[in-house]
């Protein structure tokens, strides 16, 4: 999958905090241009558009967690641990995600979670992880528009013409699973490794 070519990420706010304050606002523009389209033609463009935006937005998204959750981890390291060697750490820690050269499709996601001993699907409820085969349903579809030749026509629920008000409804799941999956990485560093999470929201 293509780098993100949206706003880089702020690192010195949480994952959540990027998403939530600009990640969210350029998918809001994605799905108001497509509502305004004139046309058919123009219709179906920014639609495209728009799965594409979805999909490297929440790419984005989940490559800030995982530095989230490396920079909690050597925040957790005794004080006489030096500043290089902290980083030395932290870019061990990161080094080789597979979201780096992968679609952050489920099978994606648990791999590289797994690497912190996080169990995605068992963390999960059974209505989040209808949320993940929502996600895996944008990356196929997204994947379908950027390398074959599928079209926007015949990409919809049942073999109808994909909508924006249907990427709208994906991106509403999407934007749950974005905090369903911070709740749940942040809770689970806390209670097993006993550790302040910085990316934790308060509840």
């Amino acid at each position: 999958m293509e780098p993100p070519t949206t706003i880089a990420p702020t690192r010195d706010r949480s994952a959540l905090e990027v998403w939530r304050r600009d990640r969210q606002p350029e998918l809001a523009i994605m799905s108001e241009l497509a509502g305004q389209a004139t046309s058919q033609a123009e219709v179906d463009l920014l639609t495209r558009a728009y799965v594409l935006v979805l999909a490297g937005e929440f790419q984005a998204f989940f490559t800030d967690l995982l530095s989230d959750v490396a920079k909690t981890l050597v925040s957790a390291l005794p004080d006489d641990v030096l500043p290089p060697l902290r980083k030395v750490l932290q870019n061990a820690i990161e080094d080789g995600h597979l979201i780096n050269f992968r679609n952050p499709d489920t099978t994606t996601l648990q791999r590289d979670l797994v690497r912190f001993d996080f169990q995605l699907r068992e963390r999960l409820s059974s209505a989040d992880r209808r949320r993940l085969r929502r996600l895996d349903e944008v990356i196929r579809t997204r994947n379908k528009l950027a390398h074959a030749t599928a079209t926007v026509a015949e990409l919809g629920p049942g073999g109808a013409r994909l909508t924006p008000a249907t990427v709208d409804e994906w991106r509403r799941d999407l934007d749950q699973l974005v905090t369903i999956l911070n709740k749940a990485v942040a809770s689970d560093l806390r209670t097993r490794l006993s550790v302040t999470v910085p990316f934790e929201e308060s509840t």
